[in-house]
């Protein structure tokens, strides 16, 4: 049977980053982009960005030094942040004071799930 005309795919109506998994290499250190809206900075009513390098950590997460508080969880890490770039890690958690903000490391778990919806 004829499904029809095909669906735009959401990618090509607004955009979107690639995805880097595995681990964060330490040398050179991978300079990342953190996008968020933290409570403490404006009230969270303003997208804040900090530009830092990822330090790898244990327990397969990293951290940045962007002194986000609440509200910045979900907000994206994003490596190569020209055109096209890629999301390496979402803000997870923080520290307090908020020196620290936190991101797990990506692995096959979500590669997977990005590839099984990467034609939607």
């Amino acid at each position: 049977t004829d499904a029809g005309p095909a669906k735009p795919r959401l990618v090509d109506q607004v955009g979107g980053y690639g995805l880097r998994t595995g681990s964060y290499p330490s040398r050179p250190a991978m300079t990342v982009r953190v996008l968020g809206y933290p409570a403490n900075m404006d009230n969270g009513q303003i997208e804040q960005e900090c530009i830092d390098d990822i330090v790898p950590s244990t327990f397969s997460q990293a951290r940045v030094s962007c002194f986000f508080a609440g509200g910045s969880s979900g907000g994206p890490w994003v490596w190569h942040f020209t055109r096209i770039g890629y999301l390496v890690g979402v803000t997870s958690t923080g520290s307090t004071p908020p020196d620290f903000d936190w991101s797990p490391q990506f692995g096959s778990i979500v590669m997977d799930g990005y590839q099984e919806t990467a034609n939607d």
